[in-house]
C-alpha cells in the first residue's frame, strides 16, 4: 500500500456550515463527507492526450479529527484512503488507496485550524459521466467518513482554443521539490469546499489555456474578465481586465479576486478568456460560496438561518439582556434588529464604519482560526465566548507540557479590576473547557486545580 505525506497547513474553510449541499440541479459542487470523519472533496479536469481528460480530485480534512501518537518528538497520525470511480454500468474504472501519514511537532495546537490536503489524480480517462466513492478512516481508531457523488468528466478541445476547469485555490507557494500539488513552478493548494469571505476574502483561481498561438502573431495578448453572478441571475461585481501573455501553446494561470464586500450566499464565478487575434472567446463558471459576518446596512437586511444563528449567539454573549428578545422574532425581524443593536453599540455613529462592531468582527475571526476543535467552531467555545465578550487578554499563562496536571491556560485581564478566566483540556485533546474564573457572574471553582491533577 502506498504511504505519502501531505500537505498540513492552517485552514478555514472548515469553520462555517455548508451552504453548497450535494442534490441540487446543479451537479458541479463540492462535496462534504458522512460519518465520524469530515473532509471535503472537489475536482477539476484538465486536457490529456487523444481526446482524454486528465481528472483531478481534492480533498481537505480537519487535523483534529484523527488520533495521534507521540513518535520520536512528533505528533504522527495515519489515515487509509481509498478512491473509487465507476462508470454509468458500475464498472469500476479507476481505484486507489494509500495511507496518508500527518506528522507534526510535538507542541503543536491542533485545535487551531489545522487541516489535511491530499489529492488523487485519475490520470487521463475518456469524457463521460461517473461515480465517485472516497472513504477516509483513522488508523488509529475506529472513526471514518464517505462521500459519494455524480461527477461529469469535460471534454477538452485539443486543438482549438480552450481552456480545463477552473479550480479553487487556498494558496499558492513556490515548489521546492515534486509533490501531487506541483503545477509547474508552483505548489497549487486547493479549496475543496469552495467557501471564502470573513476570513479568506479572496477567491484564487487556477486554470490551463490550451492552443493559445495564433498562426498569424500579431504580439496581442489575451484578456480575462471576471464577474459574479447571484442565484437571481444578476451581477453583483465585474472586476477590471487582465492582461494574460502569450509564452507559448498553452499558459498556467493563476489569478485572485477579492469577494470582501460580497453578501453571504451562493454564487457563480464566471469568466471570460478574449483572444482579439482571432476574436474567439472561452467561457468560464464554476460555482461557489460566500460566507460574512452580519453587518446589514440596508433597510431590508436578510439573513440565513445559519446567519441568524451566529448573531443570536454573539448577542447572548455581549447582551444577554436583549437575546429573549431576538429569539422571538422571524429572520426578517431578527436582521432589522441587528441593524439597531449594532447600530446603538456604534462609538461614532457620524462615520461610516462601527468600530465596535469591527472589533467584535475580529474577536470572531480570531476565534475561529485559533480556538475550532472538531466540528465544534472556535467561536462556539468557551474561550471564543470569553474572548468576543471581554476582548483580548493582558497576558496568556499556558500550561501545556506539566507531569502533574492536564494542559490548562490563565487569562488575566487589568482592565478597571483585575480578573482571570482558566481554561482546561482535561482529556489532553486539545478541548479546553472555561473550570474556573475570579469574574463577577462567572464559573466559579476554587478547587480547580485538584480538578485537573493527573492520577
Amino acid at each position: 500500500m502506498l504511504i505519502r505525506k501531505v500537505f498540513i497547513v492552517f485552514t478555514f474553510t472548515q469553520l462555517f456550515p455548508l451552504l453548497i449541499v450535494v442534490g441540487q440541479q446543479y451537479k458541479d459542487l463540492p462535496v462534504t463527507s458522512n460519518g465520524d470523519i469530515l473532509f471535503f472533496v472537489d475536482h477539476s479536469g484538465f486536457r490529456g492526450k487523444e481526446d482524454k481528460t486528465y481528472e483531478e480530485f481534492y480533498f481537505m480534512m480537519p487535523a483534529d479529527q484523527v488520533n495521534y501518537k507521540d513518535i520520536n518528538g512528533e505528533k504522527q497520525g495515519s489515515v487509509k484512503i481509498r478512491a473509487t470511480l465507476k462508470n454509468n454500468s458500475g464498472k469500476v474504472i479507476k481505484t486507489k488507496e494509500w495511507t496518508t501519514v500527518i506528522s507534526l511537532p510535538k507542541d503543536k495546537d491542533l485545535s487551531k485550524g489545522l487541516g489535511l490536503y491530499d489529492q488523487w489524480s485519475t490520470g487521463e480517462i475518456s469524457p463521460g459521466s461517473y461515480a465517485a466513492e472516497f472513504e477516509i478512516s483513522d488508523l488509529l481508531s475506529t472513526s471514518k467518513g464517505a462521500a459519494s457523488f455524480e461527477v461529469e468528466i469535460p471534454l477538452l478541445s485539443q486543438d482549438s482554443f480552450s481552456s480545463s476547469q477552473l479550480e479553487f485555490v487556498t494558496r499558492m507557494e513556490k515548489t521546492s521539490g515534486a509533490s501531487q500539488f506541483t503545477k509547474g513552478e508552483l505548489s497549487i493548494i486547493p479549496n475543496p469546499s469552495r467557501r471564502f469571505g470573513i476570513l479568506n476574502p479572496v477567491v484564487y483561481l487556477y486554470y490551463e489555456l490550451y492552443n493559445i498561438t495564433p498562426k498569424q502573431n500579431d504580439g496581442k495578448n489575451l484578456s480575462a474578465t471576471y464577474s459574479i453572478r447571484s442565484m437571481d441571475g444578476h451581477i453583483v461585481k465585474t472586476f477590471p481586465p487582465i492582461e494574460i501573455k502569450r509564452a507559448g501553446q498553452s499558459a498556467s494561470i493563476f489569478h485572485g479576486i477579492s469577494v470582501a464586500t460580497i453578501p453571504s450566499g451562493v454564487y457563480d464565478l464566471i469568466g471570460e478568456i478574449s483572444d482579439s487575434s482571432s476574436n474567439k472567446k472561452i467561457s468560464l463558471m464554476r460555482r461557489f460560496e460566500v460566507m460574512q459576518f452580519t453587518q446589514a446596512k440596508s433597510s431590508q437586511p436578510k439573513l440565513t438561518e445559519e446567519q441568524a444563528k451566529i448573531s443570536g449567539r454573539i448577542i447572548q454573549y455581549i447582551a444577554p439582556d436583549k437575546f429573549s428578545d431576538y429569539e422571538k422574532l422571524d429572520l426578517s425581524g431578527k436582521a432589522r434588529f441587528l441593524v439597531e443593536f449594532w447600530k446603538q453599540l456604534d462609538p461614532s455613529p457620524g462615520t461610516d464604519e462601527n468600530e465596535y462592531l469591527q472589533k467584535i468582527i475580529q474577536r470572531y475571526q480570531f476565534a475561529n482560526q485559533n480556538f475550532g476543535w472538531g466540528k465544534v467552531e472556535g467561536w462556539a467555545t468557551d474561550r471564543g465566548r470569553v474572548l468576543i465578550k471581554y476582548g483580548n487578554p493582558d497576558e496568556v499563562e499556558r500550561h501545556e507540557f506539566e507531569t502533574d496536571s492536564a494542559p490548562y491556560e490563565i487569562w488575566y485581564y487589568r482592565q478597571d479590576k483585575s480578573y482571570m478566566f482558566i481554561f482546561a483540556d482535561p482529556k489532553s485533546n486539545g478541548r479546553y473547557s472555561l473550570i474556573h474564573s475570579t469574574k463577577e457572574g462567572e464559573v466559579h471553582n476554587p478547587y480547580w486545580a485538584e480538578q485537573i491533577k493527573k492520577m
